[in-house]
């Protein structure tokens, strides 16, 4: 199964802490999103394998899908 993470705010996507294929746990921080000046640490809801992740630079909305986590 593959479970998506999304956003929780509009913003830019400005380092990532996790890589594809990482074995990630719940809570794991995966990325961050500068919104508004401020870096919001975007975390794992799941266990399991980190199979995709937005590109460092990328505009998003809130509730974009960011990551994807294959359990």
């Amino acid at each position: 199964m593959r479970v998506e993470v999304r956003a929780p705010l509009a913003g830019s996507v400005w380092s990532h802490v996790a890589s594809i294929g990482q074995r990630v746990e719940v809570g794991a921080v995966l990325l961050i999103l500068e919104v508004m000046k401020c870096e919001v640490p975007i975390e794992s809801s799941q266990e399991g394998t980190l199979t995709w992740i937005r590109s460092c630079g990328e505009t998003i909305e809130a509730d974009d899908v960011v990551a994807m986590i294959d359990v």
